[in-house]
């Protein structure tokens, strides 16, 4: 076994990078299963829709623009499928959730054909991303630290809003007991749709 310092830093770098990536792309469809007990199978098509989104934001305005507008735009297709759709199989059962967020794949991933074709697309990264930085005697790519620092600070963010803000404990409040909330004056339709808007909009990332 090896006890190079720099072959262990390099190893647990991609670890954490690794998993903060697959946490980026679960973390909307953990929000909304979680807090909305909504079983969402149409995330990865959602995730999909993001990244053609902040490709071609991106291939006009820059990486930045993409990236910063890429969820916003799924957010809006959230706002749709929530008013037109998930709103009402709401509270439909698990095997209903499925059998229409299975259908929306097809719906979203066929859209996405028809606008973007079957050709993938690359996205450059900024330049100041663009380098390496030595870091306990590995030079790593900086757009990974981007990833695994943009990881973490989406994590705190959500654990503070859940836990120590007001809306957090309505939402909270919201999924112990819907009906006794909603009797405290908490609009738990609003909450959910703003909980479904955000996990969209994380998918998008």
């Amino acid at each position: 076994m090896s006890l190079d310092l720099g072959f262990w830093t390099l190893q647990a770098l991609n670890a954490l990078q690794l998993s903060m990536l697959l946490f980026l792309l679960s973390i909307g469809l953990t929000v909304i299963f979680g807090l909305m007990h909504f079983v969402n199978l149409a995330h990865g098509a959602l995730y999909a829709l993001g990244a053609y989104f902040a490709a071609s934001v991106a291939a006009v305005g820059g990486y930045w623009a993409g990236f910063f507008l890429a969820p916003v735009a799924v957010a809006g297709v959230g706002v749709l499928l929530y008013s037109g759709l998930i709103q009402r199989m709401r509270k439909s059962g698990p095997m209903a959730q499925v059998l229409v967020t299975f259908g929306l794949i097809f719906a979203l991933l066929d859209i996405t054909r028809m606008v973007w074709g079957d050709l993938a697309l690359g996205l450059e990264v900024p330049a100041i991303l663009a380098g390496r930085v030595a870091l306990l005697g590995v030079d790593y790519p900086a757009y990974r630290l981007f990833i695994i620092a943009l990881g973490l600070a989406i994590f705190a963010a959500l654990a503070f809003v859940l836990s120590r803000t007001q809306i957090g404990a309505m939402i909270r409040a919201g999924v112990d007991n819907d009906a006794m909330a909603a009797c405290l004056g908490i609009n738990v339709e609003r909450l959910f749709f703003i909980v479904f808007c955000v996990g969209c909009a994380l998918a998008g990332l």
